[in-house]
């Protein structure tokens, strides 16, 4: 799949190739997951997939960093958050970058999408450390960053999203949550908010 993720499209023929599956059998899965190859490249493909409750993590994981990022936004808005990916912003004379900010009412979430397959325990903390310095920078200067938010307070929350479960779902207020575990913690995000670290920020108009 990487030969045809790296030219950003795909045909029956070459997915019958990639997959060892036969043309016939490709064309009938697309067709069930109502895909047109004409009109979907193959992050939409993978999507499709996994809406329909397919196992795609092997999948993603070939897939490459940003279509992980691009499943996880899927998520964020399927949810009812609106979502900015990438977004660059300077705080106290040091550059941020987050790949994926989700907001809506009263509530931003700053989340950094990990590939992990398995990660050390140290490792695991110091991703959590950073996105945490980042979310607190985000809170810092909300009100300048080139966001389009309604005016109001907001609470900035960081979270952390590995392709697999690492074991350790909350480290000092930070939610480390796996893929498949999005849609799940997203729902009871309202319940779990008061145990999630947050920072204060303020968005004053649109920018």
């Amino acid at each position: 799949m990487k030969c045809l993720v790296e030219e950003g499209s795909c045909s029956y023929r070459r997915l019958s190739e990639a997959s060892g599956l036969p043309e016939s059998v490709v064309r009938e899965a697309l067709d069930y997951l109502s895909v047109n190859l004409g009109s979907v490249d193959v992050t939409g493909l993978v999507i499709a997939a996994w809406k329909r409750g397919f196992n795609v993590v092997d999948l993603a994981l070939e897939m490459g960093w940003r279509d992980l990022e691009a499943l996880c936004a899927t998520v964020f808005e399927e949810a009812g958050f609106r979502v900015y990916r990438n977004l660059r912003f300077k705080c106290c004379g040091r550059r941020f970058e987050v790949d994926v900010v989700a907001a809506n009412e009263g509530l931003v979430l700053v989340a950094d999408c990990k590939r992990w397959s398995r990660a050390r325990r140290s490792k695991l903390l110091e991703a959590v450390e950073e996105q945490r310095k980042r979310a607190e920078a985000l809170a810092s200067v909300l009100h300048s960053v080139p966001l389009p938010l309604k005016g109001g307070r907001y609470r900035v929350c960081p979270l952390v999203i590995s392709l697999y479960g690492v074991g350790e779902k909350l480290h000092e207020g930070v939610p480390v949550v796996s893929l498949y575990e999005l849609r799940g913690f997203l729902g009871g995000l309202e319940a779990a908010l008061p145990d999630l670290r947050c920072y204060p920020g303020v968005k004053n108009s649109l920018v």
